[in-house]
């Protein structure tokens, strides 16, 4: 089984960022974007199933986009957890210059003060690479100006390795307000002036696990994050659309 103990402290950490913040206030610094969280609390590839029960290992959901005829060394859908485990193994992790990124709006999550967003990262590379983990975020004005942003780590799905071949994606469920004010949001607005509880995002900065450069795609739609940006972010797992959608 997963070791729980070691789940609970990642789940327990907020939002890491390349100059290292708290996990208490995590507001991103300025021009810093935060730092996914991946394959540095786990070893690359997959543990072999002589090390780690099958019940925690990999299934074939975790291969993205498995073409029905693989190139050689890649895993197929059809391939055991074990063969599949062996296969990977040593496979290099997706760079941030492997992928791109999406942030879009899931349709019909709107209710009760929050929405979730869907964020998908394709490889756009010619190799098989694997990814394992959280995004990191920093959200945008519409000069590409930092705002507050504080990602917290949601524990929605545990965190587990994905291959991603030529053109698979792996995709995270993030939720936030738009429109709940929350602790460190802007008072009320001056008389005729419209009330928002931070600046409107036009993009984000999605840094890939592990990885300390970033991609840079639109909110789609724009949005204000309330509670000074707060998003519950949940691990990547494998395919187009992040878990519970």
């Amino acid at each position: 089984m997963i070791d729980t103990k070691f789940m609970s402290t990642v789940i327990g950490l907020a939002c890491v960022t390349a100059v290292g913040l708290s996990a208490t206030g995590c507001a991103a610094a300025a021009g810093a974007a935060p730092v996914g969280s991946g394959q540095s609390a786990a070893p690359l590839g997959v543990p072999s199933s002589s090390t780690v029960p099958a019940s925690a290992q990999p299934s074939g959901a975790a291969l993205s986009n498995a073409p029905s005829s693989p190139a050689a060394g890649a895993p197929s859908a059809n391939q055991s957890t074990a063969a599949a485990s062996g296969t990977a193994s040593g496979t290099a992790r997706c760079h941030t210059q492997d992928l791109s990124a999406s942030f879009t709006v899931v349709n019909g999550s709107a209710g009760a003060g929050n929405i979730s967003y869907n964020l998908r990262l394709t490889n756009t590379s010619g190799r098989l690479c694997t990814i394992y983990g959280f995004p990191g975020m920093l959200l945008l004005n519409a000069r590409h100006q930092p705002l507050p942003t504080n990602v917290v780590w949601d524990s929605l799905v545990a965190k587990r390795l994905v291959w991603l071949i030529p053109g698979g994606s792996a995709a995270s469920t993030v939720r936030l307000s738009p429109d709940v004010p929350g602790a460190g949001d802007n008072g009320t607005p001056a008389p005729g002036q419209q009330w928002t509880c931070e600046p409107t995002a036009y993009d984000i900065e999605v840094t890939p696990p592990d990885e300390t450069t970033q991609l840079v795609t639109a909110v789609a739609p724009a949005t204000p994050v309330c509670s000074r940006g707060m998003m519950q972010a949940s691990a990547l797992i494998a395919g187009g659309t992040g878990p519970n959608q």
